[in-house]
């Protein structure tokens, strides 16, 4: 595993500054433990990473980040994830966009993309996961259950960084759970801070 430092100009104040890197087989899994992670990261990721700006104020200059991620050949648990895919990130004046494509893991797999401005602190973005069969997840999580069957998630987000909001919808398909079979499941929900702190002052106020 190696990042390479590749074409980098340091200029004074005021004048252009590029720098380029390149990842190589980076071990994710030994990243994981050293920033002592939850969940260990079992994959490589190599890619390339290339910034410019003017000055010393890199937020208002370009990022361009393209990373795929291998997952390594290890079984999964509850605290090892292998993990593949690819992602991009950009940085344009402020704004960033983060894009997350063909991303598998805990035989599970996802699509997003997530927009925020470093100014304003906003976030906006969608978040698609398809599970082929929820089965191996409650395996996984040693639920004693013989369910199973097809499942989406699909996640909105809005807000911002403080107070972020997220519409989720589920939709189950051919779920079969002990005698039950081919049940179609649809549910939503809304996460929204603003309404959970009213909700949690109107409690508190009924209590007093």
């Amino acid at each position: 595993a190696a990042i390479e430092a590749g074409r980098r100009h340091d200029a004074v104040a005021g004048e252009d500054r590029e720098v380029a890197a390149r990842l190589e087989r980076l071990d994710l899994a030994r990243i994981s433990r050293l920033l002592e992670l939850p969940v260990i990261i079992a994959s490589n990721a190599t890619g390339t990473v290339r910034a410019r700006w003017q000055g010393l104020d890199i937020e208002v200059g370009a990022v361009d980040a393209d990373v795929r991620l291998s997952a390594a050949d290890v079984r999964a648990t509850r605290e090892i994830v292998p993990v593949s895919g690819s992602l991009q990130g950009r940085l344009r004046n402020r704004e960033t966009t983060v894009t997350a494509r063909d991303v598998a893991a805990l035989d599970m797999v996802a699509e997003a993309a997530i927009v925020t401005h470093l100014a304003r602190k906003d976030l906006a973005g969608a978040v698609h996961v398809r599970v082929p069969d929820i089965a191996p997840l409650l395996a996984l999580a040693e639920v004693e259950t013989e369910a199973g069957g097809r499942a989406e998630v699909e996640i909105v987000l809005g807000g911002g960084w403080q107070h972020p909001t997220a519409a989720v919808m589920l939709l189950g398909e051919d779920l079969r759970s002990g005698p039950l079979r081919n049940v179609t499941l649809t549910a939503r929900a809304l996460y929204d801070p603003a309404r959970v702190d009213h909700l949690a002052a109107a409690v508190f106020q009924a209590l007093q």
